[in-house]
């Protein structure tokens, strides 16, 4: 700098110029000349360089620093140590040395993996279709298919209790070990680590997250209600199941969860959460507020990482309440005909975003991704619910309430609404409507009778069950029943 300064002076004169620079004025030094003499001095010694740059840079001197790394990797273009001083970035095995070179490789990389069907799953490229699995946390099977790692534990885990003589106790699914058989014998619970009677077992249980868990037949029933209801529980879910198969033509690759509270308080409280019980809302869309059952959409298992998402239907069986307790078959009935749609056809692309981005789902995307329309998520649910063959000398006196409830409700809503679908919370008598609506739709479909909608319903079917796209089927069902309403409205009479 000060050579250069010295020259352009003597430019300007009409003095000769000397033969050799002059020497530094006292007081300063030759800074660049001597980081760069003792640099040349290095010659091709790498850890020398190292070591003036480390040196260079605790004393602050950035640029002397600067120059030292910078020939290191003339020498060394991989050294690891000077491109990182030199705030260099290693990604896909290449330097880059600023931060916007990076990102034009990362997008131009990321059109050409798009491209080939690869979406970026960590420091990884893997095919798109497996990213929300893989986001979930799931396991691909060597079958091809992909299990929740607590399936996977548990059948672990129960293979170790049945090599040890573990048994399986059917009324709440719980494994007794050969040592306490005679507890089980004795009609004993076990209840943590203590083995308590039936009383205290059924106070033991009926605190949430405390609940009784059932293996069914059909369904796995996660439970608040003492012993006896908890039989009529499950049994129910179990009967809802033959004609949710009869709908989708699909079934589950293993038991659906259905949750049941002994009361509304419970109800109410696991929907909204309880912050002083430290329990989140379990839903975001507040419709556990238009029925005695609801979807938990907002359901997750934080104690695991990924968080596993739980979402599946809920409902209660007050027995204690003669007001309510002959509508607790039918909660449960509703709950698991919406756990048994999230069985058969999860929204993995939206819960696996909301996973990754540690944030509620978007439910509009969430019942969007679903190959089924809500109109029919929601019109099955209600079928199984009310409009179901029951046993007995009069099979079908619960779709002869159903009917004569929608009768008081006023006129039935035009089949494009109904499809539609649009429940809110601004018209609570008219969403609670619209749902029994669909399932009139549902009830129509199955024991109508009426024979393009059959059809339109079988082909709905085997296209759900071919994992094809099925919004054609969809709109021909939908046609069909437009195009029959006449013949619905005398089926309800309406």
């Amino acid at each position: 700098m000060i050579t250069s300064i010295a020259l352009g002076v003597f430019a300007l004169s009409n003095a000769s110029l000397p033969t050799a620079l002059p020497p530094a004025p006292a007081g300063l030094s030759m800074v660049q000349d001597d980081h760069t003499k003792q640099i040349a001095d290095a010659g091709e010694d790498v850890e020398k360089i190292l070591e003036l740059g480390r040196t260079w840079k605790k004393d602050g001197k950035t640029k002397e620093s600067k120059a030292a790394f910078t020939r290191v990797i003339e020498i060394d273009p991989e050294n690891e140590e000077a491109r990182k001083a030199l705030r260099h970035r290693f990604y896909d095995g290449k330097w880059f040395k600023t931060y916007s070179e990076l990102s034009k490789y990362r997008r131009e990389e990321a059109k050409r993996k798009a491209d080939a069907g690869l979406s970026r799953f960590g420091d990884e490229w893997v095919p798109t279709v497996d990213l929300p699995y893989l986001r979930m946390g799931w396991v691909k099977g060597e079958d091809g298919k992909w299990r929740k790692p607590r399936e996977i534990a548990r059948e672990a885990e129960e293979k170790k209790l049945i090599e040890a003589g573990c048994q399986l106790r059917a009324e709440d699914s719980s494994w007794v070990h050969p040592d306490d058989f005679d507890k089980w014998k004795e009609g004993l619970w076990k209840c943590g680590e203590e083995w308590v009677d039936v009383a205290k077992a059924n106070e033991f249980h009926s605190q949430i997250g405390q609940w009784w868990h059932a293996r069914g037949e059909h369904f796995e029933v996660l439970c608040t209600c003492d012993m006896d209801t908890l039989l009529w529980v499950r049994w129910n879910a179990d009967q809802a199941y033959k004609d949710l198969v009869r709908i989708y033509g699909v079934e589950p690759s293993s038991r659906p969860p259905v949750v049941v509270f002994n009361s509304m308080d419970q109800f109410n409280m696991f929907a909204a959460g309880d912050q002083a019980a430290q329990l989140p809302p379990s839903e975001a869309s507040g419709f556990s507020s238009l029925h005695y059952a609801y979807f938990a959409d907002a359901w997750y298992n934080g104690a695991v990482d990924p968080p596993e998402y739980l979402g599946t239907g809920v409902a209660f069986w007050d027995a204690k309440d003669p007001a309510s307790t002959p509508f607790g078959k039918h909660s449960v009935r509703h709950a698991a005909g919406l756990a048994y749609v999230e069985a058969i056809c999860p929204s993995v692309m939206t819960i696996s975003e909301a996973i990754a981005g540690g944030a509620p789902p978007d439910l509009d995307a969430f019942w969007r991704e679903k190959k089924v329309p809500r109109w029919l998520v929601y019109g099955a649910a209600s079928y199984a619910e009310r409009y179901y063959k029951d046993e007995g000398d009069k099979p079908w006196a619960v779709r002869d309430w159903a009917i004569s409830n929608l009768k008081g409700a006023g006129k039935l809503d035009k089949l494009d609404d109904i499809f539609e679908f649009g429940i809110t919370l601004d018209d609570i008598p008219g969403s609670t409507k619209m749902i029994h609506e669909a399932g009139l739709l549902v009830s129509f479909m199955l024991d109508g009778e009426c024979q393009p909608v059959i059809d339109a319903h079988a082909a709905f079917k085997a296209t759900l069950k071919g994992g094809e796209d099925v919004d054609e089927a969809i709109e021909n069902l939908q046609k069909a029943l437009k195009k029959n309403e006449k013949k619905l409205k005398k089926y309800a009479d309406l």
